[in-house]
């Protein structure tokens, strides 16, 4: 699927479509050196995950500033949270 990009922007066409097919697959992007991208189902949803995004960014930072290795959830845990979020989020 083509995904339009913006005439105007400011990433190389490769980069522009590297970035839409990301962004198919997942609702926050990490640029380096260049911020993140956030998307929803609204402008709203959009913006939660941005706050959401920085503090988890906070908190980790936060976490290797203290010296001690820091330990991250495993696929399957990461992927049992995302199965949770998606039933609370989909709830009717």
């Amino acid at each position: 699927m083509k995904r339009p990009c913006c005439p105007t922007c400011h990433l190389a066409a490769k980069r522009c479509a590297a970035v839409a097919e990301a962004l198919a697959s997942a609702s926050v992007l990490l640029l380096q050196n260049h911020g993140m991208l956030a998307v929803g189902r609204t402008v709203a949803e959009a913006y939660l995950r941005t706050g959401l995004t920085e503090e988890a960014a906070r908190i980790f930072l936060i976490a290797q500033a203290t010296g001690r290795p820091v330990r991250t959830l495993s696929a399957a845990d990461r992927a049992a949270l995302e199965a949770i979020r998606y039933a609370v989020l989909n709830r009717s």
